[in-house]
């Protein structure tokens, strides 16, 4: 395996209080994330959250409150544009970008079923984080490197009426590592998936996202 960055984790402590309890911020300069958490638990997220993409662009931002997001939350492409606002508190989508934007546009229904759908599978953390979480950890497999071997591998998966994702597969094989590779970093990608609805009712949706392996100079 080839990776074409290391990242170094960064975490720095400043004590702070938010909402009567006392936390620490954390800069983490791996995940691209800045938080709060309890000074008495430092695994419990508490306060507000901001997460950056690969450019270093405010990507998702919003807040915890004893480690479970709270309140609304927005995500953005890396243009700064607002692509989602959700309303944690009282599980509401506020404002969602429409298919046709540039992070929004490999998702689609499979086999023509987008086209029935009232709301599609939306991610909630937003377009430009899924992207980011895939350049920051893609490896181009040793079998690709060898046979200078380059390819685009569409996974298919499905996202479940509880908004979990199952069923992940390729499309069209590509060989050589890619297709595993493939299916492993969309796995590492967190759940936080709204289900689709169709005419009322909670249904699953199959999605595709396309990954491109490409050999460095």
């Amino acid at each position: 395996m080839q990776r074409a960055s290391i990242f170094i984790l960064f975490i720095a402590f400043v004590p702070i209080f938010s909402l009567g309890q006392e936390t620490k911020k954390v800069i983490d300069k791996e995940k691209n994330e800045t938080y709060y958490v309890l000074k008495s638990d430092k695994a419990t997220k508490h306060g507000e959250y901001q997460k950056f993409g690969y450019n270093n662009a405010l990507i998702l931002k919003g807040n915890f409150k004893n480690g479970i997001k709270d309140g609304v939350w927005e995500c953005y492409d890396f243009d700064g544009a607002l692509t989602l606002r959700y309303d944690y508190s009282g599980k509401n989508l506020l404002f969602y970008k429409a298919r046709g934007a540039r992070e929004a546009t490999k998702w689609y229904g499979v086999a023509g079923a987008d086209t029935s759908l009232t709301r599609p599978a939306i991610y909630l953390n937003g377009g430009a984080f899924i992207a980011s979480e895939i350049i920051k950890n893609l490896k181009m497999p040793r079998a690709a490197v060898e046979n200078r071997k380059s390819g685009r591998v569409n996974v298919l998966f499905t996202v479940d009426r509880s908004g979990k994702t199952t069923k992940h597969r390729v499309d069209e094989p590509v060989g050589f590592g890619m297709d595993e590779e493939a299916i492993r970093v969309l796995k590492l990608i967190p759940e936080d998936w709204l289900p689709a609805v169709s005419k009322g009712q909670v249904i699953e949706e199959e999605l595709s996202y396309p990954i491109s392996f490409r050999l460095g100079s």
